[in-house]
């Protein structure tokens, strides 16, 4: 059986990661030039969804911070301790093709199983099994501080968003990451400078990002041999659910391919 894996980011990697355990024939396509996000920024995850992680799962998450008494924080992209970096390890470079724009219709014909791990919706959308719950829109901040160390906290903010501020402690650095639901994304620069004045951040950013997360959900999240994980077959409005969901997506599609 061959399969082919479209997206090389989280759910991507993760799916690659059991397709490996399971000695069967995958390959990763990647459009960009390197794997995971091309930016570094925190992801959370409920302790109680922590919890209930399979054993070789949990380990990729080993020693997650701990950031309030609900939450653990980790990071995501292609840059140091992230998650997707550490499942690289696991994986055969020969199986992934970086550089490699694929479209999944023509994949349909040539593979036995496509699984659809882009993190959008564009196909569920093509084929008409896309619900819509509207978009959150995200800016990521990587900072320097010199001094003391600014707060770590987890808040909502303006009613319709959340900041996560999360500074490390030892290379005095830190991330913010803010985000705002069901706004014009040309709005979230107002928000963002509104926090920092507001809370008088005493930082220095030396890289932002902006992203978006569709939110919504694929029903069924299949079409024929197309199988859709991640946020291309859920995600949900509690925002900080979504990688657990993500892999809740890829256990549910294995079973059904192996």
């Amino acid at each position: 059986m061959k399969i082919a894996i479209v997206g090389g980011g989280f759910s991507g990697l993760l799916t690659a990661f059991f397709l490996e355990k399971h000695k069967l024939n995958y390959t990763v396509f990647e459009q960009k030039r390197i794997w995971g996000k091309s930016f570094s920024h925190p992801s959370l995850i409920l302790k109680k969804d922590y919890k209930k992680l399979p054993k070789d799962i949990k380990a990729l998450y080993s020693k997650p911070l701990d950031v309030s008494k609900n939450f653990y924080a980790y990071w995501h992209g292609n840059v140091g301790q992230s998650i997707e970096n550490k499942i690289i390890n696991f994986l055969s470079p020969k199986k992934i093709k970086l550089f490699s724009h694929q479209d999944i219709f023509i994949l349909k014909e040539k593979y036995d199983i496509v699984i659809d791990a882009t993190g959008n919706s564009l196909t569920s959308r093509k084929l008409g099994i896309w619900r819509d719950y509207g978009k959150i829109y995200l800016k990521s901040g990587i900072f320097s501080y010199i001094g003391n160390s600014p707060k770590s906290f987890l808040r909502n903010f303006s009613k319709k968003g959340f900041v996560l501020n999360l500074p490390v402690i030892n290379n005095q650095t830190g991330v913010l990451l803010l985000g705002v639901k069901d706004i014009s994304p040309k709005a979230l620069p107002f928000y963002w400078d509104l926090f920092i004045v507001k809370e008088s951040l005493n930082v220095h950013f030396v890289e932002i990002s902006d992203f978006t997360i569709n939110l919504g959900f694929a029903h069924p999240q299949n079409f024929q041999n197309i199988f859709f994980v991640g946020s291309a077959a859920l995600s949900s409005p509690k925002w900080y659910r979504n990688d657990y969901l993500a892999i809740i997506t890829i256990l549910n599609t294995l079973k059904s391919i192996t």
